[in-house]
Parts: structure tokens; C-alpha cells; sequence
């Protein structure tokens, strides 16, 4: 049963909200503490300075990556254009500093109000598939307290904009479908079309779910031009990123394809695609990675996970009686998404799955409330906020991060790096992130700082392209080491 009755509607907001309330409290409570205690990472950099400068100088330029197209072909035209990531992330993002300012937390706060926005969503969502109130609180609580979950909620990156952009969408449309459902094609399109114009696969995730839903809801309804009006949203983005591309085309071309090479390489080796996708996705937020100590307990959540899709495969006739049979169909289309189209296998995409697993998972805990169902719940939960507090107690930026910018502050001199400093010097040309260490550029620096991203580089380059670890190893003999810590070596010449 689908429900979009307005009392229905206001009848569970009246139940919910105080629940929801400490939901969204608990989560902004362990991503803000995340958010501050975490180091920033070279990602938020890469996609943080373009924001920036555009809301500073008006040009998406990366300045802080010199460019180096013949051997990165994605570096081509850094110093004026970025087109590596999608545009809507760059644009809110411009908009959200030049209110607030620019900083690590103040990006990483933008990430914690998506996040709550796809609280919300999931809880829309439940509700209107006719969830009664012990699975919506269940099933939103165990979206909102995953590990997965809170991470990328208080990290820099896309992925939480482009997820809860896609659950609105399917949240929207699952609302409206009932008595307006052209209306509802359109309104939940364009929310999914700016979540794919923010991530590609968050859009795709986001494109299979409100598909799916289009058809499971049709009852007849569904009409040769709702396509077209579903699509209508995706070419009014397309178009107005394309009038930015004709700036540069040819800059626009080599930066994307770059950073899309092997995004497809699971078609041609499905098997070892499959096992990269547990070893680099799933083994390291989930306490399954070798060396996990303490944090194996994490595996806990992923095996409840598990026991939730595969009762829902076993189970589906008795969560379709219920009205959720929707969900283990969409779930199965976002594991797919992400094993064929998404070749980096990266962590950062979970939080396009992990809500889909945790909801199946709370539906059948509601279902098998007592002893079992509570118990569990009150495991998974114990695990999760326990993972997230563990990485708030690190306090890994005040610890690492903040005394190795204070030794680089107090020095002076230039400086080639992981571009994450910049969110510590500022990225101006003092800051250079060269991981060959000047091999094209030739810029011999005061200082060198190497930390895990430039070891991982090195060990590459060691065994696939020995001149550049040859000059490497030239170049850091030619100083002294003069700061370490567990995240940093610095070395000044």
C-alpha cells in the first residue's frame, strides 16, 4: 500500500518528530565531531579549490596541481578550467563560501546538511510506502547512525549531495505519484538530475531507482511522453554545463575522459571485479581489511546487511504484502550500478547502497521485533556509534594535522605536497601537489612533505615507472628529514 494521504502524512509527522529530531541530533553530533576531528584528505582539495577560486577569481581553476597533460592527461587545463567533476557541487559549493567563508569545516558542514536532507528523505520514503512507526524510526535511525554513513556526511566530497539528491528524488515522487503522477515523474527527475550532474553515480543510482518506481507504481498510468518528461530535467542541466564546455572543449574533453578511464573495466573481467569490490569497498569501513584489530567488530553491521538483503530475496512475497517490495528491487539495481560502472571500487561510494541495505535490514528486525529483531538492532546500533566515536576520540586533525602546518608556518618556504595542506597554507603558489616532486616541472622546493598518498604513488612508481621513483630518490637524498608524526614526513633541502 502506497500512502500520500495528507492526514496519513500528518499523522506520522505528529508520532515522528520528536524521534526524528534526536535522529538528526545523534547524527549531527558524531559528523560534526568526525568532521572536526578528521585530517583533511586529498580528494576535498582536489574538489574544494575549484569551488573556491570560483567564488574568489570566477574561474574553476585547480592551481595547485601543476599541469602535466602528456603524462596526466587530466591535469590539462587545471590552471583555468576544472571539468573533472561534475559542475552542481562546484556551483553550490562557491555559493556556500562566499556566505560562510571557505575552510575544512565549513566544506564539511555543507556535507553534514546533505546528509540530514537524505535523513529526511529516507523517512519520506518509508512513509509513503506505508511503513508503520516502529520501521520508519528503525529503518531512518539505521540509515542515520551507519558508519558509512556519518563518514561521508562529514566529508568534503560530492557523495552525500549527490546521494541525498537522489533520495529526495525518489522520495518526491513516491509522494505525488498517487494522484499527480505526471507531476511526480517530473518533480522526482529533477531532483535526480542534480544528483547525476553532481555525481555521475549517484545519478545512475538515482536514474535506476525512480525508473523502477515509474514502472512498479504505473498501474496504467504510465504514457509514451513520461520518458520525455523525465528526461526533460537531465537536458536542461546538460545544456547549461554545455555552454560552459564550449569555452574549452578540447581541455573539457581530456579531463573527463581521463578521469573516467576505467570506470567500466568490471565488463571485462566481472569476477575480478567482484572480489575488488569487497577487498577495496566493503573491507575497510566494515572492519574486514588486514591489520583491522578493534575495528573488525564493524563486520558486525556488514553481516546484519547481509542477512537483511538475503531474507529479502528469500522473503520477498511477505515485503510485497507489506508494501515494500519496491526496495530489495532498487537495492539490487544499486549493487549492480556499483559493481559494473564504478571501476575505482572506492569506499566513498557506499553511501549509495548502505541506506537501501540498512532499511531492508530494519525491515525484517520490525518483523521479527522480539527477542531477536531488538537484540540486533541494539547490536548494529552499539557497533555504529562506537566506529564513528572511535574516529572522533583520534582527533587525528589536532594531533597530526594542525602541528605539521604549524611547523611549515613557522619555517616559510615553499612546499610540494598532498594539495590537503592547502586547507592549513592556503593554496597559493607556495603550495605545489606534485607527486612526481618536480620530474616535468623541475620545481625543487624548500620543502617536501610525503605523506600515505605519496608513499602509495612511490611504491607505484617503483615497480611501473622506475625514472620517476629514480628521481624521487634523488630528490628526497638530496635533504633531511625535519618533521614526522603518523600522518606526515617532511623533508627540507
Amino acid at each position: 500500500m502506497n500512502v500520500t494521504d495528507p492526514s496519513i502524512f500528518a499523522q506520522a509527522v505528529r508520532r515522528d518528530r520528536v524521534a526524528m529530531a534526536v535522529l538528526v541530533a545523534l547524527f549531527t553530533a558524531l559528523a560534526l565531531g568526525s568532521a572536526i576531528s578528521r585530517a583533511p584528505w586529498c580528494d576535498e582539495a582536489y574538489f574544494s579549490e575549484p569551488a573556491y577560486r570560483l567564488a574568489t577569481v570566477g574561474e574553476t581553476s585547480t592551481a595547485v596541481v601543476p599541469p602535466s597533460p602528456f603524462d596526466d592527461p587530466k591535469t590539462l587545463g587545471t590552471d583555468h578550467y576544472t571539468f573533472y567533476t561534475m559542475p552542481l557541487d562546484l556551483v553550490l559549493q562557491a555559493g556556500w563560501y562566499r556566505v560562510v567563508g571557505f575552510g575544512y569545516l565549513q566544506m564539511r558542514v555543507l556535507a553534514l546538511l546533505w546528509g540530514v536532507a537524505a535523513i529526511v528523505g529516507w523517512w519520506l520514503i518509508l512513509v509513503a510506502l506505508g511503513a508503520d512507526w516502529r520501521l520508519r524510526l528503525v529503518g531512518t535511525a539505521m540509515v542515520a547512525l551507519d558508519y558509512a554513513f556519518v563518514r561521508a556526511g562529514s566529508d568534503g566530497r560530492m557523495d552525500m549531495m549527490s546521494a541525498a539528491l537522489s533520495t529526495l528524488g525518489l522520495a518526491t515522487f513516491l509522494m505525488l505519484q498517487k494522484k499527480r503522477y505526471g507531476w511526480a515523474v517530473l518533480a522526482g527527475a529533477t531532483f535526480v538530475a542534480a544528483s547525476a550532474f553532481t555525481h555521475p553515480i549517484g545519478g545512475l543510482v538515482g536514474t535506476a531507482a525512480l525508473g523502477i518506481a515509474m514502472l512498479w507504481y504505473s498501474q496504467g498510468r504510465f504514457r509514451w511522453w513520461h520518458p520525455l518528461v523525465a528526461a526533460a530535467p537531465y537536458m536542461c542541466f546538460a545544456a547549461a554545463w554545455g555552454l560552459y564546455i564550449m569555452r574549452a572543449p578540447d581541455i573539457f574533453r581530456a579531463q573527463f575522459f581521463a578521469v573516467s578511464a576505467g570506470r567500466l573495466s568490471a565488463w571485462k573481467q566481472p569476477i575480478e571485479a567482484l572480489t575488488r569490490e569487497v577487498r577495496l569497498r566493503w573491507s575497510g569501513p566494515y572492519g574486514l581489511e588486514a591489520g583491522a584489530g578493534i575495528k573488525r567488530v564493524r563486520a558486525l553491521a556488514l553481516l546484519i546487511y547481509v542477512c537483511g538483503l538475503g531474507t529479502s530475496v528469500l522473503g520477498f512475497g511477505s515485503l510485497q504484502r507489506r508494501g515494500l517490495g519496491l526496495l530489495p528491487v532498487i537495492t539490487g539495481a544499486a549493487l549492480a550500478i556499483l559493481l559494473l560502472f564504478e571501476g575505482t571500487k572506492s569506499a566513498a561510494y557506499l553511501v549509495h547502497i548502505v541506506p537501501y541495505l540498512a532499511v531492508l535490514a530494519a525491515c525484517w528486525i520490525t518483523r521479527f521485533w522480539k527477542p531477536m529483531g531488538s537484540l540486533a538492532l541494539a547490536l548494529l546500533m552499539l557497533v555504529q556509534v562506537a566506529g564513528s566515536v572511535y574516529v572522533i576520540s583520534r582527533r587525528e586533525y589536532s594531533r597530526e594535522y594542525a602541528p605539521a602546518i604549524s611547523f611549515l608556518k613557522m619555517q616559510g618556504g615553499d612546499v610540494t605536497g598532498v594539495a590537503s595542506l592547502g586547507f592549513g597554507l592556503g593554496f597559493g603558489p607556495g603550495l605545489t601537489d606534485d607527486r612526481r616532486l618536480g620530474y616535468f616541472t623541475r620545481r625543487d622546493t624548500r620543502f617536501i612533505v610525503v605523506d600515505s598518498t605519496y608513499q602509495g604513488a612511490f611504491d607505484v612508481y617503483r615497480d611501473e615507472q622506475p625514472e620517476f621513483y629514480d628521481f624521487i630518490e634523488k630528490r628526497l637524498a638530496a635533504r633531511r628529514l625535519v618533521f614526522e608524526n603518523a600522518l606526515f614526513k617532511i623533508y627540507e633541502k
